[in-house]
């Protein structure tokens, strides 16, 4: 009984508290909204261009993917999220999406380059080390 509180206590001496953080847009209109992602060439792996175009994007629906110009466009649902970027115990370097453009009935509502999600990130409420960013 002794070895089972001992083993008990050094796992929980080893057990680390990682943070982590998030950074994400939700649809909180009430449409459906098209996402169309351009990922960094940095992320795609050349063997699999497809599978990591895929990367976050769930049982979303895919309308189509440009395996050479690396994008993805895809339907957010209401009331769903697509994480811009995360990391454990790190800062958010935002390099996973080089470009995206969100449509809501054939209109763009947003336009965001790496800079642009950087700055709202920062500008951003920072609730349980997540931040949303809320398209209406």
């Amino acid at each position: 009984m002794k070895k089972i509180i001992l083993v008990f206590c050094v796992g929980l001496l080893f057990t680390s508290c990682d943070r982590f953080y998030l950074y994400s847009i939700q649809n909180s209109s009430e449409d459906e909204l098209v996402v169309k992602a351009k990922i960094s060439d940095s992320y795609i792996d050349s063997n699999n261009r497809e599978k990591s175009l895929f990367f976050g994007i769930g049982n979303k629906k895919v309308i189509s993917t440009d395996t050479i110009n690396n994008i993805i466009t895809f339907i957010l649902p209401q009331n769903d999220n697509y994480d811009l970027d995360g990391c454990t115990n790190c800062q958010l370097d935002f390099e996973f999406i080089k470009e995206i453009h969100i449509y809501k009935k054939d209109s763009l509502v947003f336009y965001g380059n790496k800079e642009i999600i950087k700055n709202l990130y920062k500008n951003s409420e920072i609730k349980a080390n997540k931040a949303v960013f809320h398209i209406y």
